[in-house]
């Protein structure tokens, strides 16, 4: 049985090296170039915000481990965090690709931790679970952690929100809203059970007990109606997993998870989407993370924050020919590459060929297996017996585009198991 203890799920705070001590202090010269000025037109007043979501955390694409670029980037966000000093960093869930996390998955989440807590002791942090996540295991040492780390994942702590006080004075409620699946919580009466009904319910219990003299702010992880979905995103079934981006107007700011594309929900909603691509479809997507100012009664003001990924995600379409044997490609060679093959060609193991130019090519896409959307291989129609001619060249038309040649036909005709072929 694999035994790990609370030290190699969170890091030794007090193992820290002495030469990782000396690299952060030098990212932290490096943050003060980069990150210089986010919120230097932001009020005295305001509460100042870091808000990153959708880690995933142990995330594989197309099967390749993404954990090394997942530490590069959480290394960016954590030298965000220094450099700002934000009143509060605020992560929307979704902090590991699966419910249970593989142990490397773990540890990076401890090793990041660790860092923040080392390098921006006076920074609140406050995680909540996503769809992705087991809320309950993710906050099960929630107790054990350093105070200033708010680890939420149980929908019946919903009632106790996180108080804090931001340089300027101001007194802040932090109400850090889990993923809510349906029955998560009792519906309100006379609704049936659903998502969107559960986050009612946990409005409701917010509305009871906040305190209209301090800046509200809401974490969520959800789907708001009229966001801009990518392939990424775990599918929620149904109109009634849909939140209306009306219900966060009670709030100073509202700061999402889910959406893997940053954007707006609403008046005072914000999604800081992924730090990293986590599909092809977001290969011309610019990943960031959020600094906000949000003032009681007032709307947020939002920048972004870019994030760059230690290797991007890039779709090229072309012949195999000339992805491989011209140099105009050559840019690619330290992407993840999804290949789509224009030609009608059969070529023999042109995987293994394009990785041997291009080795984190992760998919290849041809027209030969690719028939479009809603497209289904049919059969000739029969009335009785079995015509696997018919079913051959009707099979063959249908991946070529064309006839199949007489050469061909005859072939086949060699070959078919009814006429005693292949014997």
């Amino acid at each position: 049985m694999l035994r790990c203890s609370r030290w190699t799920v969170f890091g030794a705070v007090r193992g820290v090296s002495r030469l990782g001590a000396i690299g952060r202090k030098l990212s932290v010269i490096e943050a003060r170039a980069r990150y210089r000025g986010a919120f230097g037109r932001l009020s005295g007043a305001a509460m100042r915000i870091l808000h990153t979501s959708d880690l995933h955390i142990g995330k594989l694409l197309h099967g390749h481990s993404l954990l090394d670029d997942q530490r590069h980037v959480l290394g960016q966000i954590t030298r965000a965090v220094v450099e700002q000093r934000p009143d509060a960093f605020i992560v929307a869930g979704d902090i590991f690709d699966r419910s249970i996390p593989p142990v490397g998955a773990v540890a990076l989440l401890g090793e990041w931790l660790t860092g923040l807590r080392t390098d921006a002791p006076e920074v609140p942090i406050i995680i909540i679970s996503g769809n992705h996540d087991n809320g309950r295991r993710l906050a099960w040492a929630s107790a054990l952690l350093d105070p200033m780390i708010h680890l939420r994942g149980d929908p019946d702590d919903l009632e106790h929100p996180v108080h804090l006080t931001t340089r300027a004075g101001e007194a802040v409620e932090v109400w850090a809203m889990p993923f809510l699946w349906p029955g998560a919580l009792p519906p309100p009466a006379g609704e049936s059970n659903s998502q969107e009904a559960a986050f009612r319910t946990g409005l409701n219990i917010i509305s009871e007990r906040r305190d209209e003299t301090r800046t509200q702010v809401l974490v969520a992880h959800c789907f708001a109606r009229g966001g801009a979905e990518t392939d990424s995103e775990r599918r929620l079934v149904g109109q009634a997993t849909m939140i209306d981006p009306v219900l966060f107007e009670p709030f100073d700011y509202v700061a999402l998870g889910h959406l893997h594309r940053a954007q707006k929900a609403g008046r005072k909603a914000h999604y800081s989407g992924s730090p990293l691509a986590y599909s092809f479809s977001e290969n011309s997507a610019q990943k960031c993370m959020l600094a906000v100012e949000a003032t009681r009664g007032a709307p947020p003001s939002v920048e972004r924050l870019p994030l760059q990924p230690l290797r991007p995600v890039k779709v090229v379409e072309t012949t195999l020919e000339q992805l491989l044997e011209h140099g105009s490609h050559d840019h690619l060679r330290d992407v993840y590459l999804s290949v789509h093959l224009t030609e009608r060609t059969v070529h023999r193991d042109p995987m293994q060929r394009i990785r041997a130019r291009f080795p984190y090519a992760l998919e290849l896409r041809s027209p030969l297996v690719e028939l479009g959307e809603g497209a289904h291989l049919r059969v000739a129609s029969r009335t009785g017996r079995i015509d696997l001619g018919s079913d051959f060249e009707s099979f063959w038309q249908q991946v070529e585009g064309a006839d199949a040649p007489e050469a061909v036909k005859r072939a086949f005709e060699l070959l078919r198991p009814d006429q005693g072929g292949l014997q």
